[in-house]
């Protein structure tokens, strides 16, 4: 007897969460702003998760938008403070 497995995929805009075909969504995705000097790091840690967002609220304000993105990398940042473990920690092993 065979089985088969299926995954679907849902594709939602993270600014009105309203569910979109995958060709209707633009990902944005902050960039560090370059000092000059040649360097530029590329790490989505360093710059924050993406975003994917629908035709519709490409149309509103830009500033929407870019509190969007501090917010989500807010969210990012304060995840990632949650995982620091502070202290010597000990692992069991059998």
């Amino acid at each position: 007897m065979a089985t088969t497995s299926r995954t679907t995929y849902i594709h939602t805009c993270d600014l009105c969460g309203a569910e979109k075909a995958r060709d209707e969504l633009t990902r944005l995705v902050p960039i560090p702003i370059s000092e000059g000097d040649g360097v530029e790091f590329w790490s989505a840690a360093a710059v924050g998760p993406p975003g994917d967002v629908c035709v519709a609220c490409q149309q509103r304000p830009i500033t929407e938008l870019i509190a969007f993105l501090k917010d989500r990398r807010a969210e990012q940042e304060q995840a990632r403070r949650a995982q620091t473990v502070k202290g010597r920690t000990q692992v069991d092993r059998p």
